[in-house]
């Protein structure tokens, strides 16, 4: 499967609010996962791509100066309006379906003495000789990356910040769209089944995340793209949205977005589901839901007696890393 990365084209991402962290699209298996897949899909090594695109808006392209910062895993690539600004640990031309970023070492994979626990440690020192010095890794690291630390780095590249081309930017909504690729896997996990195995004790870890961006402007009156416009005046939306999705509070359709349309994907005789989402900047009380008949491409349809409404709420932004993001 392949997507072009362009204002116009592509896989559209609605999100305001952590658009770029846990709306990621994913499709694939990548050319150097094989077999390994672990019981946590946010886990697996197994992803071939990841697709974002968002928007910002821009009330005077030529004022101040706007910069791109990011901390990612595998190789990334960014486009401006339909225009490639930059990519980083990727391979140069065209980026074919099966394409991999560069791989990482064996120092993002393994873990040092000093990371283990009191206990392991305890139980190392038992094991060797007294006056010979441990072996520099301990097993595998695992998923868990705490910002800043040894592992974090390790793992995520660093890029920019870099100028952002002023001449790329216009007046109004801009679109900003990401592509991500993960690195090849390291030689040595394909022979290690203690890597992959056990359910809630697999170290496989993703290898292709966008962890950290910011794109930041030192112009004055440029409107948040974190924070819902009009704050607690800001008006109800409605769009729908991938129902693979969690949705978390904080978000709102962007400025410019497209409300979407509710699309049910299914096969005869079965159970399925779509997701919309109302959003306000004021509690909203007695949210009422008149559904329509459901109308097929070829003109067939399902009464509206077919389908039933359930309430949800978004979970809280703190939720994100507990249900498989990251911030």
């Amino acid at each position: 499967m392949e997507a072009r990365l362009n204002a116009g084209r592509g896989l559209s991402l609605k999100q305001g609010f952590i658009s770029a962290i846990a709306s990621a699209l994913s499709f694939g298996v990548g050319a150097s996962a094989g077999m390994y897949f672990s019981q946590w899909s946010m886990a697996s090594p197994g992803l071939q791509a990841i697709f974002l695109r968002f928007r910002f808006e821009v009330p005077d392209p030529a004022a101040g100066q706007w910069t791109l910062q990011a901390d990612y895993v595998g190789g990334v690539r960014f486009v401006l309006n339909g225009r490639e600004i930059v990519r980083a640990s990727l391979p140069d031309g065209e980026i074919g379906a099966s394409a991999v970023a560069k791989g990482y070492g064996q120092d993002a994979y393994l873990r040092l003495f000093d990371e283990l626990s009191e206990k392991d440690k305890t139980t190392l020192r038992r094991k060797h000789l007294k006056g010979k010095a441990p072996p520099k890794f301990h097993g595998f690291a695992g998923w868990r990356t705490p910002p800043d630390s040894r592992i974090y780095k390790a793992r995520n590249r660093a890029l920019g910040p870099l100028p952002v081309p002023a001449k790329l930017l216009r007046k109004g909504t801009n679109v900003l769209a990401v592509e991500i690729r993960p690195a090849s896997l390291h030689p040595m996990v394909y022979d290690a089944h203690a890597w992959i195995s056990g359910y809630g004790k697999s170290s496989a870890w993703l290898h292709a995340s966008l962890s950290r961006l910011s794109l930041r402007t030192t112009a004055e009156g440029v409107p948040s793209g974190v924070i819902a416009p009009g704050g607690a005046e800001a008006p109800m939306q409605v769009w729908a949205e991938d129902m693979h999705r969690r949705v978390f509070s904080p978000e709102y359709l962007e400025p410019g977005a497209d409300s979407g349309r509710l699309r049910v994907v299914a096969a005869r005789n079965g159970t399925y589901g779509g997701q919309v989402v109302v959003r306000s900047g004021r509690a909203l009380s007695g949210v009422r839901v008149r559904c329509g008949r459901l109308v097929a491409a070829g003109g067939k349809s399902l009464p509206a007696s077919t389908v039933r409404v359930f309430g949800m709420t978004g979970h809280p932004a703190e939720r994100i890393i507990d249900l498989g993001g990251r911030v």
